[in-house]
C-alpha cells in the first residue's frame, strides 16, 4: 500500500518527539538527584561543593527550556506536513 502525499509526517512523528522529551526530563531529574547526592558527599571540600552547585544550577535550567524546544519541534513537524501535503517548493518550480 503506497503512502499518499502528506503522510510522511504526522502523529507518528509527534509520538517520537513526546518520548524524547519524556526521556530528557527523566534524565534531568535523575542527574539532579545524583548531583545532589554528590554535593552532600563533598561538603568538606569548598571547591567541589561550588562545582556541584554550578552543575545543579545548569541541569535545572534544562526543564525551563523544554516548552520552547517543544514549540520549535512541533512547528517544524507542522511545516513538514504542510510541505508534504502541498508538494513543497518543488511543485512551485514546475
Amino acid at each position: 500500500m503506497r503512502k499518499k502525499k502528506g503522510q510522511a509526517f504526522g502523529l507518528g512523528s509527534l509520538i517520537s518527539v513526546v518520548i524524547i522529551f519524556v526521556i530528557a526530563a527523566l534524565a534531568a531529574v535523575f542527574s539532579l538527584d545524583i548531583l545532589e547526592d554528590t554535593q552532600d558527599d563533598l561538603t568538606d571540600n569548598g571547591a567541589a561543593y561550588n562545582a556541584t552547585s554550578d552543575a545543579i544550577d545548569g541541569v535545572a535550567k534544562i526543564p525551563d527550556k523544554m516548552p520552547t524546544l517543544g514549540n520549535v519541534v512541533i512547528a517544524a513537524i507542522i511545516i513538514g506536513v504542510l510541505l508534504a501535503a502541498f508538494g513543497g517548493f518543488v511543485s512551485m518550480r514546475r
